[in-house]
């Protein structure tokens, strides 16, 4: 998962316009779900998921990236 993730990110940052930025996003997010399946099988930890299952989905500025504007 990270080097199809850092394949979109990297097709994402040199593309123009709005399929540049999906492709950015969306390759970006892969790669970093990728990080944490990486350390979580290195570390034998997979209970942290119970800690970032509920910010992933929770509606409005967490999602939204309100809180950083």
């Amino acid at each position: 998962m990270i080097v199809p993730g850092l394949g979109l990110l990297g097709l994402g940052l040199s593309g123009p316009g709005r399929l540049g930025e999906v492709l950015a996003m969306t390759g970006g997010v892969v790669a970093m779900a990728g990080l944490v399946l990486l350390v979580q099988n290195a570390t034998d930890r997979f209970d942290i998921w119970a800690y970032a299952g509920p910010w992933c989905c929770w509606p409005g500025p967490a999602r939204d990236g309100g809180w950083w504007a």
